[in-house]
């Protein structure tokens, strides 16, 4: 199963009360209600936003940033 149990040590839990699933990449805190996708569970424990988040992750990991071309504008008539 790819379903585990974590303690919350970020907000001061002493019992597993986090489940993580492995395969969908997503947590969610039973006590506090917060959960979401990896990006979600790096903000909740190093605070922060989501796109520093990524920045963070981006430079720790050696993960380089994709441009992504913008998409052309209709013609204003």
């Amino acid at each position: 199963s790819g379903n585990r149990r974590a303690v919350a040590t970020w907000r001061g839990g002493k019992n597993p009360s986090v489940s993580i699933d492995l395969e969908k990449q997503l947590w969610n805190d039973h006590v506090t209600g917060a959960g979401g996708s990896v990006i979600d569970a790096f903000v909740a424990i190093e605070g922060g936003t989501p796109l520093n988040a990524v920045r963070t992750l981006g430079e720790r990991y050696n993960i380089k940033p994709v441009k992504i071309a913008a998409k052309p504008k209709k013609p204003t008539r």
